[in-house]
């Protein structure tokens, strides 16, 4: 039987995914979206190489979605890396932009504009900086906090970072969204 005409005029909900860090964890949730929505992810080219390259075994997860690659490493390449971001986001016209924040700069560089094709998700792995390499995050703290308050959507891991994201020095974000993080940079199973 053939499908009715509503649903054959329906087209799947489209997502870019912005992974400036933590690239096994997002090529995971790209995954397991891609069952239910064309998936789109822009991978740091640097982190990708030391989680995923990195991974033992077969990387049966990277499937199911488009990629492309981006470097952060040196300022020219910030911003052509950005302009990578934003040809995407006229080119694949997403219905949701998802960025994993950071401290990498080339989220507030792209941000402002990603909010005006679609809504912005943004993940938070930490809702405070902590102590060691996150530090770096201090410098652009005040973007971080900004970027946060005009996301759609928040999501957080568990309810003591939900709590820490509702508190002042997290930028008072109530309501966000909670979700499991899964088990990363580690083999399968």
């Amino acid at each position: 039987m053939p499908p009715s005409s509503a649903a054959a005029t329906q087209r799947r909900l489209r997502v870019l995914l912005i992974a400036p860090h933590f690239s096994e964890y997002t090529a995971r949730l790209a995954g397991a979206l891609a069952t239910e929505v064309d998936v789109t992810v822009g991978f740091n080219q640097d982190n990708w190489r030391a989680e995923i390259d990195t991974l033992p075994g077969e990387a049966g997860f990277l499937t199911g979605f488009d990629s492309f690659f981006f470097t952060t490493r040196r300022t020219v390449l910030r911003w052509l890396g950005a302009a990578k971001v934003l040809w995407t986001l006229i080119r694949r016209r997403p219905d949701i932009v998802h960025f994993q924040e950071t401290h990498n700069r080339i989220v507030w560089l792209t941000e402002p504009l990603a909010r005006r094709f679609a809504p912005v998700v943004l993940t938070i792995h930490d809702p405070v900086p902590h102590a060691g390499r996150d530090e770096a995050a201090l410098e652009f703290w005040p973007q971080r906090l900004a970027i946060r308050r005009r996301a759609a959507l928040c999501l957080a891991h568990g309810d003591h970072c939900l709590r820490v994201l509702a508190t002042p020095e997290a930028g008072g974000i109530t309501g966000a969204g909670n979700i499991r993080h899964g088990v990363v940079l580690q083999p399968g199973p």
